[in-house]
């Protein structure tokens, strides 16, 4: 299992990005972390763009069926992207 944890940033130039940081404990019971995406957001960061962007990455790595938790600030624009996220994942449900 893998939690996540996701942090909108935007730059002196007004150039917008979500880092995506996954975490699991190994094996060993070490604990484990790298980051996996650092994605450009074009346009306003609605729940919907925020919540394509998280699964480009889980996509990209293949963690479909490994997603535990994830963790953000509670800006309405995130809790939209986990309700948006719930809503994608019901409607997926074999492949996550």
């Amino acid at each position: 299992m893998v939690s996540f944890t996701l942090d909108g940033w935007t730059s002196p130039f007004q150039t917008s990005f979500l880092g995506i940081t996954a975490h699991w404990i190994d094996d060993n019971w070490n604990l484990q972390d790298v980051t996996l995406g650092f994605e450009h957001i074009l346009g306003p960061h609605t729940g919907e763009v925020l919540m394509q962007a998280f699964v480009k990455v889980v996509e990209r790595f293949g963690l479909q069926q490994k997603v535990f938790s994830i963790t953000s600030d509670n800006g309405s624009n995130v809790l939209k992207m986990a309700s948006e996220f719930e809503s994608f994942t019901r409607q997926n449900i074999l492949s996550w």
